[in-house]
Protein backbone atom coordinates (compact mmCIF):
# COMPACT_ATOMS: atom_id res chain seq x y z
CA UNK A 1 0.00 0.00 0.00
CA UNK A 2 0.77 3.99 -0.63
CA UNK A 3 1.39 6.75 1.66
CA UNK A 4 -1.58 7.19 4.06
CA UNK A 5 -3.56 10.26 3.40
CA UNK A 6 -3.35 12.70 6.61
CA UNK A 7 -7.46 12.75 6.10
CA UNK A 8 -7.80 9.25 5.88
CA UNK A 9 -5.33 8.67 9.16
CA UNK A 10 -7.28 11.64 11.23
CA UNK A 11 -10.63 9.58 10.39
CA UNK A 12 -8.95 6.26 11.99
CA UNK A 13 -7.34 7.59 14.77
CA UNK A 14 -10.55 8.79 16.21
CA UNK A 15 -11.62 5.67 16.61
CA UNK A 16 -8.74 4.04 18.66
CA UNK A 17 -8.77 3.87 21.93
CA UNK A 18 -7.34 6.29 24.05
CA UNK A 19 -5.02 4.01 26.10
CA UNK A 20 -3.50 2.67 22.72
CA UNK A 21 -3.35 6.48 21.04
CA UNK A 22 -1.15 7.18 24.51
CA UNK A 23 0.67 3.95 23.69
CA UNK A 24 1.53 4.74 19.95
CA UNK A 25 2.45 8.07 21.26
CA UNK A 26 4.73 7.19 24.17
CA UNK A 27 6.39 4.69 21.84
CA UNK A 28 7.37 7.04 19.53
CA UNK A 29 8.82 9.30 21.90
CA UNK A 30 11.04 5.89 23.05
CA UNK A 31 12.03 5.63 19.43
CA UNK A 32 13.22 9.21 19.30
CA UNK A 33 15.19 8.91 22.25
CA UNK A 34 16.78 5.85 20.79
CA UNK A 35 17.63 7.59 17.60
CA UNK A 36 19.40 10.70 19.92
CA UNK A 37 17.04 13.24 19.72
CA UNK A 38 17.23 14.45 23.08
CA UNK A 39 20.43 15.63 25.06
CA UNK A 40 21.89 13.90 27.71
CA UNK A 41 20.34 15.60 30.45
CA UNK A 42 16.86 16.28 29.69
CA UNK A 43 14.72 19.46 31.15
CA UNK A 44 10.98 18.37 31.16
CA UNK A 45 8.45 21.38 31.14
CA UNK A 46 4.52 19.82 32.24
CA UNK A 47 1.54 21.53 30.41
CA UNK A 48 -2.33 20.31 29.93
CA UNK A 49 -4.73 20.81 27.61
CA UNK A 50 -8.43 20.35 27.27
CA UNK A 51 -9.44 18.42 24.11
CA UNK A 52 -13.28 18.94 24.03
CA UNK A 53 -15.55 16.50 22.32
CA UNK A 54 -18.83 16.01 22.48
CA UNK A 55 -21.00 13.80 24.43
CA UNK A 56 -21.08 10.80 22.22
CA UNK A 57 -17.49 9.93 22.66
CA UNK A 58 -17.13 7.02 24.43
CA UNK A 59 -15.07 7.26 27.47
CA UNK A 60 -14.73 10.59 28.03
CA UNK A 61 -15.51 12.50 30.74
CA UNK A 62 -17.46 15.90 31.49
CA UNK A 63 -16.92 19.02 33.65
CA UNK A 64 -19.80 21.78 34.27
CA UNK A 65 -18.13 25.36 34.42
CA UNK A 66 -18.91 28.98 34.66
CA UNK A 67 -18.93 30.91 31.84
CA UNK A 68 -19.20 34.99 31.57
CA UNK A 69 -20.67 36.28 28.48
CA UNK A 70 -21.32 39.90 27.90
CA UNK A 71 -24.86 40.92 26.69
CA UNK A 72 -25.59 43.70 24.11
CA UNK A 73 -25.91 46.10 26.67
CA UNK A 74 -22.85 45.19 28.47
CA UNK A 75 -24.14 43.49 31.44
CA UNK A 76 -22.24 40.39 32.08
CA UNK A 77 -23.74 37.67 32.85
CA UNK A 78 -22.32 33.98 34.22
CA UNK A 79 -24.18 30.91 32.91
CA UNK A 80 -23.50 26.86 33.49
CA UNK A 81 -21.64 24.95 30.18
CA UNK A 82 -20.98 20.94 30.42
CA UNK A 83 -18.45 20.29 28.54
CA UNK A 84 -17.20 16.72 27.40
CA UNK A 85 -13.79 15.58 26.26
CA UNK A 86 -10.54 14.76 27.79
CA UNK A 87 -7.22 16.06 29.35
CA UNK A 88 -4.10 15.99 27.61
CA UNK A 89 -0.78 15.90 29.60
CA UNK A 90 2.62 16.35 27.98
CA UNK A 91 5.61 16.51 29.40
CA UNK A 92 7.98 18.52 26.84
CA UNK A 93 11.37 18.87 26.41
CA UNK A 94 12.67 22.26 26.85
CA UNK A 95 15.35 22.44 24.07
CA UNK A 96 13.71 20.44 21.42
CA UNK A 97 9.93 21.00 22.11
CA UNK A 98 8.88 17.29 22.11
CA UNK A 99 7.18 15.65 24.06
CA UNK A 100 8.40 13.26 26.28
CA UNK A 101 5.18 12.00 27.51
CA UNK A 102 2.17 11.74 27.24
CA UNK A 103 -1.07 10.93 29.08
CA UNK A 104 -4.65 11.46 29.04
CA UNK A 105 -7.64 11.68 31.27
CA UNK A 106 -10.96 12.42 31.69
CA UNK A 107 -11.76 16.22 31.01
CA UNK A 108 -12.76 16.76 34.55
CA UNK A 109 -9.95 14.92 36.52
CA UNK A 110 -7.22 17.77 37.78
CA UNK A 111 -3.48 17.80 36.76
CA UNK A 112 -2.22 16.91 40.28
CA UNK A 113 -3.67 13.57 39.99
CA UNK A 114 -0.83 12.63 36.94
CA UNK A 115 2.21 14.43 38.03
CA UNK A 116 3.69 11.27 38.88
CA UNK A 117 2.24 8.97 36.07
CA UNK A 118 3.80 11.86 33.76
CA UNK A 119 6.94 11.88 35.11
CA UNK A 120 7.48 8.22 35.39
CA UNK A 121 6.15 7.76 31.76
CA UNK A 122 8.94 10.56 30.99
CA UNK A 123 11.94 8.93 32.52
CA UNK A 124 10.48 5.19 30.97
CA UNK A 125 10.55 6.63 27.81
CA UNK A 126 14.18 8.03 27.36
CA UNK A 127 15.58 5.40 29.55
CA UNK A 128 18.85 4.10 28.76
CA UNK A 129 19.28 7.46 25.99
CA UNK A 130 18.59 10.90 27.83
CA UNK A 131 18.42 11.98 31.86
CA UNK A 132 14.91 13.50 32.75
CA UNK A 133 16.71 15.74 35.68
CA UNK A 134 14.40 18.54 36.14
CA UNK A 135 11.16 19.51 35.64
CA UNK A 136 9.33 22.71 35.38
CA UNK A 137 5.18 22.75 36.39
CA UNK A 138 2.62 25.35 36.86
CA UNK A 139 0.92 24.80 39.99
CA UNK A 140 -1.86 23.31 38.47
CA UNK A 141 0.21 20.14 38.98
CA UNK A 142 2.08 19.79 41.90
CA UNK A 143 0.65 19.46 45.95
CA UNK A 144 2.84 18.90 48.69
CA UNK A 145 2.97 14.85 48.23
CA UNK A 146 4.12 15.60 44.84
CA UNK A 147 7.22 18.04 45.66
CA UNK A 148 8.32 15.58 48.41
CA UNK A 149 8.05 12.59 45.63
CA UNK A 150 9.80 14.51 43.08
CA UNK A 151 12.55 15.00 45.72
CA UNK A 152 13.00 11.52 46.39
CA UNK A 153 13.51 10.20 43.01
CA UNK A 154 16.38 12.97 42.84
CA UNK A 155 14.80 15.66 40.22
CA UNK A 156 14.95 19.14 40.63
CA UNK A 157 11.91 20.72 40.14
CA UNK A 158 10.68 24.54 39.52
CA UNK A 159 7.69 26.10 40.15
CA UNK A 160 6.76 29.31 39.03
CA UNK A 161 5.63 32.21 41.72
CA UNK A 162 3.65 34.93 41.38
CA UNK A 163 4.84 38.54 41.91
CA UNK A 164 2.65 38.84 45.42
CA UNK A 165 3.91 35.81 47.06
CA UNK A 166 5.82 35.24 49.47
CA UNK A 167 8.95 32.88 48.42
CA UNK A 168 9.12 35.48 45.47
CA UNK A 169 10.23 38.15 47.64
CA UNK A 170 12.54 35.50 49.61
CA UNK A 171 13.96 35.13 46.43
CA UNK A 172 14.18 38.22 45.14
CA UNK A 173 16.18 38.83 48.42
CA UNK A 174 18.82 36.77 48.09
CA UNK A 175 19.54 37.26 44.65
Amino acid sequence: PGPICPDTLAKQIVKWNVRDLEAVCNGSIRTLAQAGVFGAKVTGIADGTDLETTEHYRGCGQVTRKVRIEAKQGRVHEIEVTVYGWKVLLLIDAATKIPLAVKVGQIQEHETHWTRALVSQARANVAGYARLHKVVFDRGFLDGTDLWWLDQQGLTFVVPAKTNMAVTADARAQA
